[in-house]
């Protein structure tokens, strides 16, 4: 150190790094509630609600349409292994 420099006692030090983390801390919980999930079974889950769904094996446009206006929380589409979309 140079003459007239002070240096800080070790409690301001400790009082300045933990206002420091605190601040950190809270703009971490803040960001984190602003996320919006692009997959809403995710969020649902997360607030221990219920989800609604179904199981669909038929693959028109008609039918995706429908489903995507039908309100569910998801919707799983599944063909049979090797089989063919394009029949």
């Amino acid at each position: 150190m140079v003459a007239g420099d002070k240096a800080m006692k070790p409690a301001t030090v400790w009082r300045t790094i933990g206002i420091a983390l605190a601040a950190l801390l809270a703009a971490s919980v803040s960001a984190q509630s602003d996320t919006v999930r692009l997959n809403k079974l995710i969020d649902l889950f997360e607030q221990d609600e219920p989800a609604f769904g179904l199981l669909s094996f038929d693959y028109s446009l008609t039918n995706a349409r429908a489903m995507a206006n039908s309100g569910l929380d998801f919707i799983l589409f599944k063909n049979g292994e090797g089989e063919k979309l394009n029949k």
